[in-house]
């Protein structure tokens, strides 16, 4: 039925030619794909723009055939039939197939359907459609240069020997296939594998991607069908990337941002403009070229992120690659608010000229004032003047004795504290001493000396966190300090709590103070048997580390250099984020009323930053708490740095998910 109907078709345009009588010229484009398919819409959008830019007036009819949703001989005949139908109620004057399976479906019917009518042809992967095109017709060509992604390839990554050639099960995807069946030959020095989706399913595919790894890649275009399946664009080739054991390349800029490694440049738009040319050399009755054109070839394009991920620099690309998922710039996260502090800072600047003139003209009308009222004027600017004077002098004056009133207050108070402390321990020893043993005066006296003792140690915490204190710093080894505070913590922790060293041999010395170093482990460990009330382990690590560019990205107050790490983690509660984001400010504590002053993290927060090292906290409900502190080595340490110690940027994770507060 349908020949007969493409005939008919044939004869109806051959007859009156409504396009011609009202001057509007009808084009219709006949796509392979899907409305929404980048490629697709990039050539319809150039092809669109080019013609409207000149002055001849068309009318586009713009059909899809959508054959990578739906294939099939009875689906091309509805389509056909459904053009066919738009044909005959409205002739075309110029026919557009893109990619393809458009382009055999107007080559079979030039002769009926589309007879008699110009045909351009853009998109083509298979070069012998080209040749296939009836006579007088214009073809573009994808340019078929198997050798330039493996190229790059090898460049990025010269370990590379095997590539997994994965197409899918439409017509695109066997052109692909062919075209590196014959390349594979002329490369000895490589292994092709070739995963087919007409012949495998997409789960037999990611099986065998799974057992890629180093000097292996995997070449993949579109992947919406296998043998049995259709997959919505881009979903196929997500599960590819997440899969594979190896880099993943494609000739397809659009599959970019899906895990895909490489791609070359989208030649949609060039194909679209091509063809929007060629419409209107028809259109004028002008010859098309003699023969198929072939696109130029596209840039190199890289996805920085899986750059990135394979460890490959970016220096290797060639000079004139793109970059795409690009951190942004801060110009370009925040361009709208940029040019409008420009347009402010604009429209400052013409008030302050306006102000400024203003502000001339002025004088000179005061000059002028002055000149007629010389004398008066004088008397009056030198009486405003002293006066203006004696007011700044007695507002300094009284500011002076403000300051130094408030100073006097202050230095007295510490005194007086510190002498009243010493005053209350001394008697409170003193009288302990003499008091008859296990008496009621010896238990208040005993109470006496440790609320003392308590005042004083909130001095010092208070001087701790205000960066006060005075140290000693010298040079110490701090496997040697955590191994003489282990006692002692053992003797704070309950025996349900477990606690356990891993200490990294031949660590270089660190420049502190010995004592409030030891203060910072124990005020750590305490806090950690507080999370643990049923019991636990406490795990206390030292390490060495080089600091470098990936890591202080992530800790943007750290400088690269060389570190020695303490690390105190616990198998606790853990902490909330409302609660992890304040841990470090004073008087804070989520203990009962009593039971705690909120200043034993705040001080260890004052004593590291003292010291000149950093401290971060990574905590999860349910998972534990981990506190890690970075000391600065020093050139003057007694030992060498192990330098073979190398960090990477995971390194540093702690061993469950965790939210983080930096403490510097």
């Amino acid at each position: 039925m349908l020949p007969v109907l493409a005939l008919a078709c044939g004869a109806a345009q051959a007859h009156a030619h409504p396009a011609t009588a009202s001057g509007v010229k009808r084009v219709l484009i006949v796509n392979s794909y899907e409305q929404g398919f980048i490629w697709t819409d990039a050539i319809v959008s150039a092809l669109r723009e080019t013609i409207e830019a000149d002055a001849t007036p068309v009318e586009l009819w713009v059909e899809y055939l959508d054959v990578r949703r739906s294939s099939g001989a009875d689906h091309l005949d509805r389509m056909l039939e459904l053009i066919r139908n738009k044909a005959m109620a409205a002739p075309f004057d110029v026919v557009v197939a893109t990619d393809d399976t458009a382009v055999a479906l107007v080559t079979a019917h030039a002769d009926t359907v589309f007879a008699g009518r110009p045909i351009v042809a853009c998109g083509i992967n298979d070069p012998t459609l080209a040749t296939r095109l009836p006579h007088g017709a214009a073809a573009l060509v994808e340019r078929a240069d198997p050798s330039r992604l493996l190229v790059v390839a090898q460049q990025l990554l010269p370990e590379i020997r095997r590539f997994f050639v994965v197409t899918d099960n439409t017509r695109t995807g066997a052109s692909v296939s062919a075209v590196y069946q014959a390349y594979a030959p002329t490369r000895a020095d490589l292994t092709f594998v070739f995963l087919d989706g007409g012949e495998r399913s997409l789960d037999d595919v990611l099986a065998t991607l799974r057992q890629a790894g180093r000097g292996d890649a995997v070449l993949i275009s579109n992947f919406v069908r296998d043998r049995d399946h259709y997959y919505p664009h881009g979903t196929a080739l997500q599960q590819v990337a997440a899969a594979a054991g190896a880099p993943v390349l494609s000739p397809i800029m659009s599959e970019l941002g899906q895990g895909v490694m490489v791609g070359v440049e989208n030649r949609g738009a060039m194909h679209g403009a091509w063809a929007g040319r060629q419409v209107l050399r028809a259109l004028q009755n002008l010859p098309p070229p003699a023969t198929a054109e072939i696109e130029p070839a596209g840039r190199i394009v890289a996805d920085v992120q899986a750059l990135a991920r394979w460890g490959v620099d970016r220096r290797r690309l060639p000079a004139d690659a793109m970059l795409v998922n690009e951190p942004s710039s801060f110009y370009r996260a925040n361009e709208g608010a940029v040019w409008t502090a420009v347009a402010l800072a604009a429209l400052q600047a013409v008030a302050i000229v306006v102000l400024a003139t203003n502000v001339v003209r002025r004088r000179r009308a005061e000059q002028a004032l002055r000149a007629r009222t010389e004398h008066l004027e004088q008397t009056l600017a030198a009486l405003e003047q002293a006066r203006v004077e004696r007011v700044e002098i007695e507002e300094r004056m009284r500011q002076g004795e403000r300051l130094e009133a408030m100073g006097r207050l202050a230095g007295g108070i510490a005194h007086d504290f510190n002498n009243l402390l010493t005053v209350i321990l001394s008697y409170a020893e003193v009288s302990a001493a003499a008091a008859p043993p296990q008496s009621e005066l010896a238990g208040n006296l005993e109470q006496i000396r440790l609320a003392s003792t308590s005042a004083a140690d909130l001095t010092r915490q208070i001087l701790a966190f205000s960066r006060r204190q005075v140290l000693s710093p010298a040079m110490v080894n701090l496997n040697e300090l955590v191994e003489e505070s282990c006692g002692l913590i053992r003797r704070l922790l309950s025996e349900s709590i477990e606690i356990s060293q891993r200490l990294q041999p031949g660590l270089p010395a660190i420049r502190i103070d010995r004592t409030q170093l030891q203060q910072v482990l124990i005020n750590l460990s305490v806090n950690a048997r507080d999370a643990m009330p049923g019991g636990g382990r406490l795990v206390i690590d030292t390490t060495a580390m080089d600091v470098d560019a990936a890591y202080t990205a992530a800790h943007p107050t750290m400088q690269p250099g060389y570190y020695v790490v303490l690390s105190v983690t616990d198998t606790g509660s853990g902490m909330p984020r409302e609660v992890l984001d304040h841990i470090f400010d004073p008087f804070f504590t989520t203990k009962p009323k009593g039971r705690g002053t909120g200043l034993g993290l705040a001080s260890v927060y004052g004593t590291v930053k003292q010291s000149g090292g950093w401290i971060w906290a990574y905590s999860e409900v349910g998972q534990g708490t981990t506190f890690k502190i970075h000391f600065p080595v020093t050139t003057s340490g007694t030992q060498t740095p192990p330098r073979d110690v190398v960090h990477s940027p995971t390194a540093d994770l702690p061993r469950v998910p965790v939210s983080a507060r930096s403490g510097r």
